[in-house]
């Protein structure tokens, strides 16, 4: 395990179209939830691990569904099936 007390929130960890303003929605939840880990107390490392595990389901869930609201409404091209 990196120990690293770096984390990445936002567009930063998972880019997206602007359709629909999904990437600013994400980026505020992705705020919220490292401030509870955080503060919930314990180490530091293992609260950025917890963190980023549970954003990344979060943020493909999200990106996914921006690229396919981009491809609908503003003709971009979709995601690869994946």
């Amino acid at each position: 395990m990196d120990d690293h007390r770096v984390t990445l929130l936002g567009d930063a960890a998972h880019a997206m179209s602007p359709a629909g303003g999904a990437g600013a929605n994400l980026a505020l939840s992705d705020a919220a939830a490292l401030t509870a880990a955080l503060t919930r107390g314990g180490l530091l490392i293992p609260a950025l691990r917890s963190h980023e595990h549970q954003m990344i389901d979060a943020g493909f869930a999200a990106v996914r569904a921006s690229a396919a609201n981009g491809a609908h409404i503003l003709g971009q091209d979709p995601l690869p099936a994946g």
